[in-house]
């Protein structure tokens, strides 16, 4: 998408685009092991309290 060696600037190619410029520097840094198992329990008690256990979602809601 960027070329970096084209005779357009960086800054004009981001703006031609349409994208901020600090995207087009951003690396991603990897995700942990540990972080993506923790997400994964959160999305398990998510959908447990959304789809299984509407009633007790509402309580603990109003609790919080």
């Amino acid at each position: 998408m960027i070329d970096r060696d084209h005779e357009l600037s960086v800054t004009r190619q981001a703006e031609l685009l349409g994208i901020s410029r600090a995207s087009v520097y951003y690396l991603p840094r990897p995700v942990s092991d540990a972080d993506l198992e923790l997400m994964r329990r959160l999305d398990a008690l998510h959908l447990l309290l959304t789809v299984d256990k509407p009633d007790l979602r509402v309580c603990l809601e109003t609790a919080a």
